[in-house]
């Protein structure tokens, strides 16, 4: 079976404006049995935009775990051993842990978000480490864990302070848009039917993919978008009451999305069954780059980067078409980064951007 059949499978259950979704979520579950970066994905969508639906296929694939909550007790129990059992981490070794609500890792209550987040992040890094009661009874697991999961927008920007903590750690893919219309009450009936088809053509496309070394021969541009991107999602920190900036940001270094986009572009071509990834693969590549960049930003950027000349607020508001207010704040954010700034009433793109445009235009647009 090719990734083409499998999206046909596919689209008889889900509607949407192309399939590349599948090809991501398929390359994040390959990701933990080919070496590098292991690739967390966050499906990014309103609710009813299908991200439940795709994770739920994976349910007749034999090495995905699916979980309904998330605990440092859990994680932590799970180097616990018992007399002729393996330690729950270890049974988690090599496979992908599929979780369709991730708001509930990010709405714990403070006091129970430090432990689970360094967990997180050592089950991300593969390697978890415990006492039990001094050095002596020091307990270490090491492995390879994928995941696939989903969060709304809302949630996001809901629980943005915890999700900043662990961002870096996900790629968030934005979900296509749905094409069909009747894809409520009317097909009910019929999607029952059909998904345990789908299911069972997606067990069966992953059992036929094949590990091999792929060569990536152009790494730069890869490491170009990383930077962009990098700046480009960088939080800015804003007063609650009267929104004033509190201070400068700083950046992430680009090195771990440079890693997870050249483990995604490999895993891709396996997925894809090509020995060196093609133009299709790049351009899922960046398509996921960009959606690391908040929405907003990133349509400013376009509207200054496809007119000839500077922009006024007013001009972008309305083409925007949210309230001033809103537009100006996201402006100064990207003026903050380096990406646009403002000569009198109008803006246009920074020098640093227009120098990435120059060397990788086709990465941005």
């Amino acid at each position: 079976m090719t990734i083409q059949q499998l999206r046909e499978q596919v689209s008889r259950l889900l509607a949407f404006d192309g399939y590349s979704v599948v090809d991501i979520v398929c390359a994040a579950y390959l990701s933990t049995k080919i070496p590098g970066e292991i690739l967390w994905v966050l499906l990014h969508g309103p609710s009813s935009t299908g991200k439940t639906e795709l994770i739920r296929l994976f349910e007749a694939v034999p090495d995905v775990t699916f979980v309904n909550a998330i605990s440092s007790r859990a994680l932590a129990s799970g180097l616990e051993r018992r007399k002729g059992q393996r330690s729950l981490l270890e049974q988690l070794d090599g496979k992908t842990l599929a979780f369709d609500n991730f708001a509930d890792i990010l709405s714990k209550r403070s006091e129970l978000k430090g432990d689970l987040y360094n967990q997180i992040r050592g089950l991300h890094d593969g390697r978890i480490t415990k006492l039990f009661g001094g050095e002596i009874d020091r307990v270490a697991w090491t492995g390879r864990v994928g995941f696939i999961g989903s969060i709304r927008p809302d949630e996001i920007y809901e629980y943005h302070r915890s999700f900043d903590k662990l961002s870096e750690l996900f790629l968030l893919v934005r979900m296509p848009v749905q094409s069909r219309k009747d894809t409520c009450t009317s097909r009910i009936s019929e999607q029952e039917n059909i998904r345990p088809e789908v299911r069972h053509a997606l067990k069966e496309f992953v059992a036929t993919l094949k590990v091999h070394e792929v060569e990536l021969a152009d790494t730069d541009q890869i490491e170009s978008l990383a930077t962009f991107v990098t700046r480009a999602r960088t939080h800015i920190s804003r007063d609650r009451q009267d929104r004033a900036i509190k201070s400068l940001p700083e950046p992430n270094a680009a090195y771990r999305l440079s890693l997870q986009l050249a483990q995604l572009a490999k895993a891709l071509t396996l997925v894809h069954k090509k020995d060196t990834p093609d133009e299709e693969v790049y351009s899922i590549v960046r398509k996921v780059a960009i959606d690391q960049v908040p929405r907003l930003r990133l349509e400013l950027l376009q509207h200054l980067q496809q007119s000839d000349e500077p922009l006024s607020l007013s001009a972008l508001t309305r083409k925007i078409r949210l309230p001033q207010r809103s537009v100006k704040r996201h402006l100064e954010d990207l003026q903050i980064l380096d990406l646009a700034v403002k000569h009198g009433f109008d803006w246009h793109l920074s020098d640093d951007y227009k120098e990435l445009l120059r060397t990788r235009e086709e990465l941005i647009v």
